[in-house]
């Protein structure tokens, strides 16, 4: 798999990277994060090519 390869989403136009970062951990959901360090996380995935970044809310009821 080659990280920053794009993938076409459904029938419409868009594409993204097939290897994406999910920021659900990035938002102190498991333990807390410097912004610090979310924002080199970012930073890094974009300079390596990512173009997918998950940002979904995810409910509070469904965390552990």
């Amino acid at each position: 798999m080659q990280p920053n390869q794009l993938r076409q989403i459904g029938k419409a136009s868009l594409q993204v990277t097939q290897f994406g970062l999910g920021g659900t951990t990035l938002g102190n959901i498991y333990s807390a994060v410097e912004e610090q360090a979310a924002l080199d996380t970012i930073d890094a995935a974009y300079r390596a090519g990512l173009r997918y970044f998950d940002t979904a809310p995810v409910p509070t009821d469904s965390v552990p």
